[in-house]
C-alpha cells in the first residue's frame, strides 16, 4: 500500500472524529443560543422600557420648567397643551410596558399629574396677582401725584389758608406717601410674616389717613366738588388697604409660591419614587444579564469538554498512525541519506537500488540515479573550460599590468600640464586685478574732474551775479548822491525860511516893545517865533553836515565797487582759462578710461581662456585617474580570477567521476 493511502486513511479517522464532535457541540450550541437569546430580548425588553419612560420623564420636566418660568398666559395655556400631551404619552407607554408593576407605576403617574395640574393652577394664580399688582402699581403712581396737585390747587384758591391747616395738608400728604413707600417696600418681600408685619402697619396707618381725609373735608369744602380728586382718591384708598390692595395681593401671592414649594417637594418626591422605581427595573434586567452570562458560561464550558475529548481521540489517532508510517519510512530514508552523504563527500562514482521499498521510494530512487549521472557529467565539462578560463586569466593578467605602466606615465605628464596651466591662470588673475584696479582709479580721476569743471561753472557764474549786484549797487549809491543834492536844496530853502522867521520876530518885539503892556503877549510869541527859528536852523545844520557826510561815504562806496568790478572780471577771465585747461585733461583722462576698458576686456578674456584651458587639463587629468583606477580594478579581478580558477581546479580534483 502506498504511503500516500495510508496517511489519507489516517487524516479521515481524525476528520470522522471532529465531525461527530462538531455536531455535537453545535446541537448544544444552538439550543443554548435559543435560550441566551430569549434571556437577552428579555433584558434588552426592559432597558428599552425603562430609558424609554426615563426620557419621557425628562422631558415632562423640561416641559413643566417651561411652563413655570413663563410669564405670559397666552404662553402657558399653549405650554400646558404640549405637557398634557408628553404626559398621556408617558402614562400609555406605562400602560404598554407589560411590566411586572404597572400598575404601581401608573398610580405615581396619576399622582404626578394630578401635583403638575396643581403647579400649573397656582402659577396661574401667582402670574393673575403680579399681573394686578403691576398695572395697580402703575395707577397707584400717577394717581398719587394728581390727587396732590389737586389738594395744593385747592388750597391756593382757598381764602388765606392759615399756616396750621398747610401742615395738616402735609402731614396727610406724608402719611400717603408712606403708604405708598410701604406698599413698594412690600413687593421685594418674599417672607409671609414680614408681609404681614407691613399689611399690619398699613391697617393702622389707614385710620389715621381717614381721620386726616375727614378733617380735610372740613377745612376745604371745595375740595368736595373736585370730582376728579374723589374718584381718585377712592381708587387709591382701594389700591392701598382695600381686601385687593397691593400689599393684599402680594401677601396672597407669597402664600400661593409657599404652597408651590411644597407642591414641588411633593413632585420631587414623586419624581424620586418613579426614578427608584426605574432604577429597579434597570437592576432587574441586569439581573437577567447575570443569569444570561452564567447560562453562556456553563455552555461554553461544556462545549469546551467536548472539543478537549474530541481533541485527545484525535490525538491519539495520529500518534498511532504517525508510529506505523515512521517505521515504514525510516528504513529508506535512512539509506538516501548514507548515499547523499557520499554525494555531499564528492563521491559521483557510486550507485543506488532499491530492495522491496514502496512505490514513492523506486521512484525516487530512479531519479536520484539519474541526478548523480546527470552532475558527473557536469563536473567533467566544468573541468575542462577551469583549464581554459585559467589560462585566459593570465594572459589577461599580463596585458592589464603593461597597459597600466603606460597610464602612469601619461598620468604625470598630464599634472605637469596641469600644474602649468593653473599658474598661468593664476597670473591672469592676478595681471585682470591689477588692470580693474587701474581703470577705477582712471575713472575716479574722470569723475573728480568733471567735479572740479562743475565748481568752476559755479563760480563763473557767481562772479558774474556778484559783479552785477555791484553794479546795481553803484547805481543805487549814485542815486542816493543825486537825492542828497535835492535834500541840500530843500534845506537851505529852510534856512532861508528860518531867516525870514528870525527876521519878522526881530520887527514882533520890537513892535510890540512899542505898544508896551498891550504888546506883551504878542512880544511872548515872538520870542517863541525867534527861538523856534534858531532851532530849525542848528537841525537843518545838523542835516546839512549828515549829508556831507553822506556823499563822501557814497563817493568811497562807488569808487570801492569799481575796483571789485574789475577784480571780478579778471577772475572771471582766470576761471575760463582754468576750466578749459581741466576740460583738457578730462578729455585725455576719457581716452585713457576707454585704453583701459579694452585691456581690461583683453585680460579677461585670457583670464576665461586659461580657466577654459584648466578646466580641460584638469577633466583629462580625471579622466586619466579614473583609467588608473578602472586599470587597477581590471588587474585586481583579474588576479582574484585567476585564484578563483586556482581554487576552483582544487575543489573539482575533489570529485571523483
Amino acid at each position: 500500500m502506498k504511503v500516500v493511502t495510508q496517511i489519507i486513511i489516517a487524516f479521515v479517522s481524525v476528520l470522522l472524529i471532529l465531525t461527530l464532535t462538531n455536531s455535537f457541540v453545535i446541537y448544544h450550541s444552538n439550543s443554548a443560543k435559543d435560550d441566551i437569546e430569549f434571556a437577552i430580548n428579555k433584558s434588552l425588553s426592559l432597558n428599552e422600557v425603562a430609558s424609554q419612560l426615563q426620557s419621557e420623564s425628562q422631558n415632562i420636566d423640561i416641559q413643566l420648567s417651561t411652563v413655570m418660568n413663563a410669564n405670559d398666559a397666552n404662553i402657558i395655556n399653549n405650554e400646558i397643551f404640549y405637557l398634557h400631551e408628553k404626559m398621556d404619552a408617558f402614562i400609555n407607554s406605562l400602560s404598554s410596558s407589560h411590566l411586572a408593576d404597572v400598575n404601581y407605576l401608573e398610580n405615581i403617574a396619576d399622582d404626578l399629574k394630578e401635583v403638575i395640574e396643581q403647579k400649573i393652577s397656582i402659577k396661574k394664580l401667582i402670574l393673575d396677582k403680579e399681573n394686578k399688582i403691576k398695572t395697580d402699581r402703575n395707577e397707584m403712581e400717577n394717581i398719587s401725584v394728581s390727587s396732590a396737585i389737586i389738594i395744593k390747587r385747592t388750597l391756593t384758591m382757598s381764602n388765606e389758608p392759615d399756616e396750621f391747616l398747610i401742615k395738616d395738608i402735609e402731614s396727610y400728604l406724608e402719611k400717603i406717601n408712606a403708604s405708598i413707600a410701604m406698599t413698594n417696600k412690600i413687593l421685594f418681600v418674599d417672607d409671609e410674616v414680614e408681609a404681614k408685619t407691613i399689611v399690619n402697619q398699613m391697617n393702622n396707618l389707614k385710620s389715621l389717613i381717614e381721620d386726616d381725609e375727614e378733617f380735610l373735608y372740613e377745612e376745604l369744602p371745595s375740595i368736595r366738588n373736585e370730582k376728579d380728586y374723589i374718584s381718585s382718591n377712592d381708587k387709591l384708598m382701594r389700591i392701598l388697604f382695600s381686601e385687593n390692595s397691593i400689599p393684599q395681593s402680594k401677601l396672597n401671592a407669597i402664600r400661593y409660591n409657599d404652597e408651590l414649594e411644597q407642591l414641588n417637594v411633593n413632585y420631587l418626591e414623586k419624581k424620586e419614587e418613579l426614578s427608584r422605581k426605574l432604577i429597579e427595573i434597570r437592576n432587574d434586567a441586569s439581573k437577567s444579564n447575570e443569569v444570561v452570562k452564567k447560562d453562556i458560561s456553563i455552555t461554553l464550558d461544556s462545549i469546551v469538554k467536548i472539543q478537549l475529548v474530541s481533541l485527545f481521540l484525535c490525538c491519539t489517532v495520529i500518534v498511532v498512525s504517525a508510529c506505523i508510517l515512521a517505521r515504514k519510512i525510516k528504513t529508506p530514508i535512512n539509506y538516501l541519506l548514507d548515499v547523499l552523504q557520499g554525494l555531499i563527500k564528492g563521491n559521483y562514482s557510486q550507485s543506488v537500488t532499491c530492495q522491496g521499498w514502496s512505490l514513492e521510494f523506486s521512484l525516487l530512487i530512479h531519479q536520484l540515479n539519474e541526478v548523480i549521472v546527470t552532475n558527473r557529467e557536469l563536473i567533467n565539462k566544468v573541468k575542462s573550460n577551469n583549464l581554459s578560463i585559467f589560462s585566459s586569466s593570465e594572459d589577461n593578467a599580463r596585458c592589464v599590468d603593461n597597459l597600466r605602466g603606460l597610464n602612469n606615465s601619461q598620468v604625470l605628464a598630464v599634472h605637469s600640464i596641469s600644474a602649468a596651466s593653473e599658474q598661468l591662470e593664476q597670473t591672469s588673475k592676478e595681471t585682470e586685478s591689477y588692470i580693474n584696479n587701474t581703470r577705477n582709479h582712471t575713472r575716479g580721476i574722470s569723475n573728480s574732474v568733471d567735479d572740479a569743471i562743475c565748481l568752476i561753472d559755479g563760480s563763473v557764474d557767481g562772479n558774474d551775479l556778484l559783479s552785477e549786484m555791484i553794479k546795481e549797487s553803484s547805481l543805487t549809491i549814485s542815486e542816493v548822491e543825486f537825492r542828497t543834492k535835492d535834500i541840500r536844496n530843500i534845506v537851505d530853502v529852510i534856512n532861508d525860511i528860518a531867516s525870514q522867521t528870525n527876521l519878522l520876530a526881530l520887527n514882533a518885539a520890537i513892535e510890540a516893545a512899542r505898544a508896551g503892556s498891550y504888546g506883551r503877549g504878542f512880544s511872548v510869541v515872538s520870542d517863541e517865533v525867534s527861538n523856534l527859528a534858531k532851532q530849525t536852523t542848528q537841525s537843518t545844520n545838523k542835516i546839512q553836515k549828515l549829508i556831507e557826510a553822506l556823499n563822501m561815504a557814497s563817493s568811497n562806496a562807488v569808487e570801492s565797487m569799481s575796483v571789485c568790478t574789475e577784480q571780478m572780471k579778471k577772475n572771471s577771465k582766470d576761471l575760463q582759462q582754468t576750466k578749459a585747461a581741466i576740460s583738457d585733461i578730462s578729455e585725455h583722462v576719457s581716452e585713457l578710461v576707454q585704453q583701459t576698458d579694452i585691456v581690461a576686456q583683453y585680460a579677461q578674456e585670457q583670464f576665461q581662456s586659461c580657466g577654459h584651458i584648466a578646466n580641460s587639463v584638469s577633466s583629462v587629468v580625471l579622466g586619466f585617474d579614473k583609467s588608473v583606477e578602472y586599470l587597477d580594478n581590471v588587474s585586481g579581478a583579474s588576479h582574484s580570477l585567476l585564484s578563483l580558477s586556482n581554487g576552483q581546479k582544487e575543489e573539482l580534483n575533489k570529485f571523483l567521476t
